[in-house]
């Protein structure tokens, strides 16, 4: 019976690069009697975001983009497997809804369906999501944000949320009759999610052009986030902009250090998610999988450490360090001793 893959993140897990992966390679998929659907897909896209965003009233949904049930029916049309891929699905990983609505597309496209998701240990995940959502002008203090975490077990933005209990979400596809397939983002078969996805599904990459699709999504240095972060709780003029990119060029005298919790903090939150952990570690033991990590160099700078402590960074404190700099630079010192 022909099967349709429904990948939901995590965030954070290489969904960029698996998704620009299988939209440029879409018609080799079809040679390989495998469908990337097209519907749902919004313009200057390449993953499924308009079937999550309808699915959890999103109000970045257009029906215009394709609809859910538009979806069945290109499924219906096509032979052999199918795909579709949103990070934003992860909303309703612990929803029964999502499972009745994955249900249905079984029964009406006559398909089994397969969910996969690629976990990652929830201290790192937890400071991704962090970072990531400064892009979306998220503006709490990271302290905030991790007693959310422990509080309620999930980050919640807008419509979206992220969890961190995973085990609440392989109980909800138990006995659903609707596949799960846990992969660990940390030890993977290969160095990145696209080789390990492609081969989950049974894919030989030699058919395939991936070499370019390793790392689409890169972390923005120190300096950027720290901006955003401080663009986020304050509203900056032009003027004010530019001083405050000075001030902040003053503090870190590099953009490439690593942040990570404290010791503290990620025993912390290891404990409080220790089902999360312990998913991920059978995950990683079922097959003794080790992922190539890049090294990275020691950090240099104003803190002098490898791994600059996050909870320190995304703080009231910068923020009136930030402020009270500002406030001793001039014009001059912008236009003659910019050291960004």
């Amino acid at each position: 019976m022909r099967r349709i893959y429904c990948h939901c993140g995590l965030h954070k897990t290489g969904t960029t690069a698996l998704q620009s992966a299988l939209f440029k390679n879409k018609d080799q998929l079809k040679k390989n009697n495998i469908t990337y659907f097209v519907t749902g897909i919004p313009k200057r896209h390449t993953a499924h975001h308009n079937i999550a965003w309808e699915l959890c009233n999103d109000r970045r949904f257009r029906g215009s983009h394709g609809t859910f049930s538009a979806l069945i029916s290109e499924s219906r049309s096509c032979n052999g497997d199918g795909i579709i891929s949103s990070e934003d699905f992860e909303s309703l990983l612990i929803e029964s809804s999502f499972v009745t609505h994955l249900k249905r597309l079984s029964a009406e496209a006559d398909c089994d369906v397969s969910v996969v998701c690629y976990f990652r240990s929830v201290d790192d995940y937890l400071v991704s999501i962090f970072l990531q959502l400064l892009k979306s002008g998220r503006s709490m203090t990271f302290l905030s944000t991790f007693k959310e975490v422990l509080d309620v077990g999930q980050i919640s933005h807008n419509e979206q949320k992220f969890y961190f209990d995973y085990k609440k979400i392989i109980e909800n596809f138990n006995g659903s009759g609707i596949e799960l397939i846990g992969r660990s983002y940390d030890q993977l078969t290969k160095s990145s999610v696209v080789d390990d996805f492609f081969e989950c599904i049974g894919i030989e990459e030699n058919t395939l052009n991936l070499s370019e699709f390793s790392n689409v999504n890169k972390r923005s240095d120190l300096r950027k986030n720290v901006f955003l972060f401080l663009k986020n709780r304050n509203y900056l003029n032009i003027l004010n902009r530019k001083k405050i990119q000075y001030a902040i060029a003053l503090m870190c005298d590099t953009g490439d250090q690593p942040l990570a919790l404290s010791t503290y903090f990620a025993e912390l939150v290891r404990e409080k998610f220790k089902n999360s952990q312990s998913v991920i570690a059978d995950l990683n033991s079922a097959a003794c999988r080790t992922r190539v990590k890049e090294e990275t160099n020691p950090s240099i700078g104003i803190l002098k450490r490898k791994k600059i402590d996050i909870a320190k960074v995304f703080s009231e404190e910068t923020e009136v360090i930030v402020f009270r700099l500002k406030e001793r630079i001039s014009i001059l010192d912008i236009l003659f001793k910019n050291p960004l």
